[in-house]
C-alpha cells in the first residue's frame, strides 16, 4: 500500500506539472519509474485486478485508462500555455530563470524546472525555448 501511495502522489505531481496523467511508458519522474507504474495500473484494471479504492482514486484525478489517447494534444496545449507564461515572465524580469517556488506562479516555476530536466525535449519545443534564451 505504501509503495502504491508513493507512486500515486508522484502521479498527482506529474499531472499538476504536465497537465495530464498520460505518463509515457519509459518516463522516470523524481527517481520513480512512473511510466511503468501507470502501465501496471492499466493492466491491473484491464485484468480486473485493480482494487476498487485504487480505481476510484485514479478515476477521481481523470486517469487515462486508454494509454496515450489525447496525450500528445494535451502536452502540446500545456507546453504552449506555459511558454506564453514564460514569455510574460521574461518581459517582466529580463530572463527565463523562474524560481521553482516562484510565488506569483508556482506552476510556471515547476514547469520550467521540468523543461530543464528533460533529456530529450522535442526539437520544436527546444527551438521555441531557445528563442527566449532559455538554455543560456
Amino acid at each position: 500500500q505504501k509503495k502504491w501511495d508513493l507512486y500515486f502522489e508522484a502521479l498527482k505531481q506529474y499531472k499538476e506539472s504536465e497537465g495530464t496523467c498520460g505518463v509515457p511508458k519509459r518516463c522516470t519522474w523524481k527517481g520513480l519509474r512512473l511510466g511503468r507504474w501507470v502501465c501496471e495500473q492499466r493492466i491491473a484494471h484491464n485484468q480486473g485486478k485493480l482494487i476498487q479504492e485504487r480505481y476510484d482514486r485514479l478515476e477521481k484525478m481523470e486517469f487515462n485508462w486508454n494509454g496515450t489517447e489525447h496525450y500528445h494534444a494535451k502536452l502540446e496545449e500545456n507546453f504552449l500555455f506555459f511558454f506564453e507564461e514564460l514569455v510574460k515572465y521574461k518581459e517582466a524580469h529580463g530572463n527565463c530563470r523562474v524560481p521553482c517556488n516562484y510565488p506569483e506562479n508556482r506552476k510556471l516555476g515547476r514547469w520550467v524546472e521540468s523543461q530543464r530536466a528533460r533529456c530529450k525535449p522535442s526539437t520544436e519545443h527546444n527551438k521555441l525555448l531557445g528563442t527566449l534564451g532559455f538554455w543560456s
